[in-house]
């Protein structure tokens, strides 16, 4: 059944998401820039292009499985309530079932986004605690990366770290459990990355390729194929347009 909030709701809605926005945007962690103030995919993008020169080679490319549609609402309301509490705690709790039966899911577009980097907040501070844990000097060996649902960690590809990316994985998985968050099976696999192979992240293939010049790499980023035919069709009906 779709449900279509009225304005009454929506105002109450967009008066919480920018009460939680200022509430938690403090408490989150630097890892992940998806719908957050002064935040874009560019800068998400960068960061993991930062971590592939730094000779982190190996990719955990991880994809939740309808993440928005599994959050449960009883996980949600007890991490507001713990950083909200009183009378704001108690408006987040009514605005999020106001009108709506289901136990899960973060049906309500303006404040799903908040909703959802409340959600995984914890399992971010996590994965930045081990990449300062695992760092050797300013060489980082473990280093996560999150923009709403796509994940990727990526791990020093040094001989001494074989295996580390199976166990973030793992670890991942076990902090997601609790959560009732699955993961897309086949799309997380790790892979060596310095072999060639792309990387796939909000829409770009990301390819380190050799210097031809000089030594080093340098990554080259080409929007996924599926995105350059969108956009050539959308020219190609603008050129048709203005011809007729």
């Amino acid at each position: 059944m779709l449900q279509i909030p009225c304005i009454r709701d929506r105002v109450v809605q967009g008066a919480l998401k920018l009460i939680l926005e200022a509430i938690f945007e403090a408490d989150f962690c630097r890892t992940h820039t998806g719908s957050r103030p002064e935040r874009s995919p560019h800068q998400a993008l960068a960061e993991v292009r930062r971590s592939v020169l730094r000779r982190m080679s190996t990719v955990v490319d991880v994809d939740l499985s309808k993440y928005f549609d599994t959050l449960r609402h009883s996980i949600l309301l007890d991490k507001n309530c713990e950083t909200c509490p009183g009378p704001r705690g108690h408006a987040s709790h009514q605005a999020d079932h106001q009108g709506c039966r289901k136990d899960r899911g973060a049906a309500r577009r303006s404040v799903q986004p908040v909703a959802a980097n409340i959600y995984l907040n914890e399992i971010d501070w996590m994965f930045d605690a081990i990449r300062r844990k695992t760092a050797q000097g300013p060489y980082e060996a473990v280093n996560y990366h999150r923009f709403a649902d796509d994940i990727v960690i990526t791990v020093s590809g040094h001989s001494t770290k074989a295996g580390w990316a199976q166990r973030a994985l793992q670890r991942l998985e076990e902090q997601l459990i609790p959560l009732g968050v699955a993961l897309n099976r086949g799309e997380d696999q790790d892979r060596g990355y310095a072999d060639g192979r792309s990387l796939r992240f909000l829409g770009f293939d990301l390819r380190r390729v050799h210097k031809r010049e000089k030594d080093g790499y340098y990554v080259h980023m080409t929007p996924k194929k599926k995105a350059r035919k969108a956009i050539k069709a959308k020219i190609r009906e603008i050129i048709v347009m203005a011809v007729h």
